[in-house]
C-alpha cells in the first residue's frame, strides 16, 4: 500500500502547473491590477525585471479602449515581453506574452518615470500566426 500511495503522490505533484504557467499567471495578474493599485511606470517597470522591454511610443491620443486615459493628453505606451518555451502553456514552438502599459507624459519619450498607470492590457500569444492578441 505504501508504493501506491508514495506513486499517488508523485502524480498529484506532477499534475500542477509549471514554472512557467506561474510566472505567466503571475506577470498577468500583476499587469491587469497595475492601474487599480495606482502603480507608476517605474513600479511597473520594477515588476517587470527582467523581460524584453519593446514597442516602447508615444502617441495622442491614447488608445480608446483605455477609458480611464485622458484622450486629450499626449501618452506613452510601454510594452514588456516574456518568451516561454513551456509546451504545456505554449504547445511545441514556445510562445510569446505580454504586458502594455499606458501612461500621462509631459513630452514624447518614452522613459522610465513616476507617472501613474492609466491603462494595462495583457497580452497571450494565441493566435494561429504567432501574433500576440489581447486576452478577453
Amino acid at each position: 500500500m505504501r508504493p501506491a500511495l508514495l506513486a499517488l503522490l508523485i502524480l498529484a505533484a506532477a499534475c500542477g502547473k509549471s514554472q512557467q504557467e506561474r510566472a505567466h499567471d503571475r506577470i498577468r495578474a500583476t499587469c491587469l491590477g497595475l492601474q487599480a493599485a495606482g502603480a507608476t511606470v517605474r513600479d511597473a517597470d520594477s515588476a517587470f525585471a527582467g523581460a524584453y522591454r519593446m514597442l516602447w511610443a508615444c502617441s495622442f491620443p491614447a488608445q480608446p479602449d483605455l477609458a480611464a486615459c485622458d484622450p486629450a493628453a499626449l501618452f506613452c505606451k510601454r510594452t514588456w515581453w516574456w518568451f516561454a518555451t513551456d509546451a504545456a502553456l505554449c504547445g511545441p514552438f514556445g510562445c510569446w506574452f505580454a504586458c502594455e502599459v499606458w501612461s500621462p507624459e509631459k513630452a514624447a519619450e518614452p522613459r522610465v518615470s513616476d507617472q501613474p498607470v492609466c491603462g494595462a492590457r495583457f497580452f497571450d500569444e494565441t493566435c494561429p500566426i504567432g501574433l500576440p492578441v489581447p486576452c478577453s
